[in-house]
């Protein structure tokens, strides 16, 4: 008997909690040896969980300062045995590890309670001295998303108070961003980004398990984690996965499945069937997965929409069944803009004023510095014979030059233009969005080249073109000036070539 004590005591201390993600650090703060029940308080409760009480042994309080149990027998719900026998002491003396009897013991008949979790505390009253297994279930209401099923086992020799922190499994989704135009600029894990149609874009998907994964050991059913992963129309998944546990980098385990075989609203999964086969994960644990989205012509250009992912986890959240549960759901986004620039001349009207008015036939390249330092052009020259509105869909932050690469008839070639695109976003929001954008030029003296919209994610600005310098030609006012000086040289001689006849008469 005094082993046994040795192991309540123990029990007592390490607040016996077993199988799911929770644990329970026990405190009696109050003892009524006159009292034939007693009262458990669940502290730091949320509301959405229920809780089923179930008898294991009974017996009398005895001792002063340190309060045990003795003459235990067995409780109404132990398996297999029949209530108010005696508990042979080598069988008491077999009971070494609190986690792993609270998992494996047999239950039989309804629980002695239950009762409906309150926000902050709950209280579980009527409850003489004994050990008793405390259930989470899900017989009235559903598991918050990311928790799990809580199953604890404790001594009550008194009014008992017992804080519960909820275990959890939780997910979060990242990406990168990058600046093409500056060496080593890019950036860290967050939460939105902006890229050219046409780059692969970084994401990162991250799980940590459950701090009871252990007593999953006990049964003989799989533990399953499945990344869920949603992607916009714009981003195209490229199947280059990269796993790793706690930082060290995995090959086996795991599944990447795409195609027929995944769920309603996902593009891809990366499925554990069984994370226990993975001999490195332990409670804790981080799984991080890392891949890689090309950004398509189907992104959206549409200002905080942008293109978002998302992704959740599917895992075990009842131990000795198939039971799952969810995540909740974690997003990020992809933003890409759209440079316009429309193509105009300055008409000064009869009263002085000055309209712009399109021009017709121009072509545009443009340009994007790399981190090098050199221009590369972004696809190939825009232009039509009737085009007067030129478009580049899908740009992102960086330095640009446009170049008037076909200059219409009659009009002098458009000066190169080099500008910088600025883009500020949330990079830390659940829902990020786009906050500024706009256009500087490199060399400083014009600030508002192009501007931006962040409702629709569109820079807009107006180009000039003026005419070419013109010299008279034929038919024009020079040569008419050419003809009014030869008449008054023609008739000069005449006068001359008379004055002299008549002298010579």
């Amino acid at each position: 008997m005094k082993k046994f004590k040795k192991i309540a005591s123990l029990v007592l201390a390490a607040s016996m909690m077993a199988a799911m993600p929770v644990s329970m650090a026990t405190t009696m703060v109050a003892y009524a040896d006159e009292t034939s029940s007693f009262t458990l308080t669940l502290n730091n409760t949320t509301v959405g969980h229920k809780y089923a009480v179930y008898q294991i042994f009974t017996g009398d309080v005895s001792g002063t300062d340190t309060k045990t149990l003795s003459n235990v027998k067995y409780g109404a719900n132990y398996g297999g045995k029949t209530a108010g026998d005696e508990v042979p002491f080598t069988e008491l003396s077999a009971i070494t590890d609190a986690d792993a009897f609270a998992s494996s013991v047999s239950l039989t008949g309804d629980p002695v309670k239950t009762v409906d979790s309150a926000a902050g505390t709950t209280e579980i009253t009527g409850l003489v001295p004994g050990y008793y297994l405390v259930v989470e279930t899900t017989a009235s209401v559903d598991v918050p998303q990311g928790e799990t099923e809580t199953k604890n086992i404790l001594q009550i020799v008194g009014n008992t108070n017992v804080a519960i922190k909820s275990g959890t499994t939780t997910s979060e989704k990242k990406v990168k961003d990058v600046n093409d135009s500056v060496k080593d600029s890019l950036t860290g894990w967050q939460d939105s980004a902006d890229y050219d149609i046409g780059d692969d874009v970084p994401f990162e998907l991250k799980a940590t398990v459950a701090s009871d994964y252990a007593n999953y050991a006990l049964y003989d059913n799989n533990y399953v984690l499945t990344f869920h992963d949603e992607q916009s129309d714009g981003l195209s998944f490229n199947n280059d996965v990269t796993v790793y546990v706690d930082g060290n980098k995995i090959e086996s385990g795991y599944q990447v499945v795409t195609g027929n075989d995944i769920g309603d609203n996902c593009d891809f999964e990366i499925r554990f069937s069984n994370l226990k086969d993975i001999t490195s994960v332990k409670a804790g644990s981080v799984i991080t997965v890392e891949y890689t989205s090309k950004l398509t012509g189907d992104a959206v250009v549409l200002g905080s929409t942008g293109n978002p992912n998302e992704s959740y986890i599917e895992y075990s959240n009842k131990p000795g069944s198939d039971q799952t549960g969810e995540t909740p759901h974690d997003k990020v986004i992809v933003f890409t803009y759209q440079l316009t620039a429309n193509k105009i001349e300055k008409i000064t009207n009869q009263d002085g004023t000055v309209t712009n008015q399109a021009l017709k036939g121009a072509g545009f390249t443009l340009y994007k510095k790399n981190a090098s330092g050199e221009y590369v052009a972004v696809g190939t020259e825009v232009k039509g014979d009737k085009m007067t509105t030129f478009s580049w869909k899908g740009v992102d932050d960086g330095d640009y030059k446009l170049v008037e690469t076909t200059t219409p008839t009659g009009y002098n070639t458009m000066k190169d233009l080099e500008f910088k695109i600025n883009a500020t976003h949330d990079t830390t929001g659940a829902n990020p969005t786009l906050i500024d954008l706009g256009t500087t030029t490199l060399d400083g003296k014009n600030a508002s080249l192009f501007t931006g919209n962040v409702g629709t994610g569109i820079l807009t600005g107006d180009i000039e073109n003026t005419k070419g310098s013109q010299l008279p030609t034929t038919g024009g006012m020079g040569t008419t000036i050419l003809y009014v000086a030869g008449a008054i040289l023609v008739i000069a001689g005449a006068a001359v070539l008379v004055i002299k006849k008549r002298h010579e008469a």
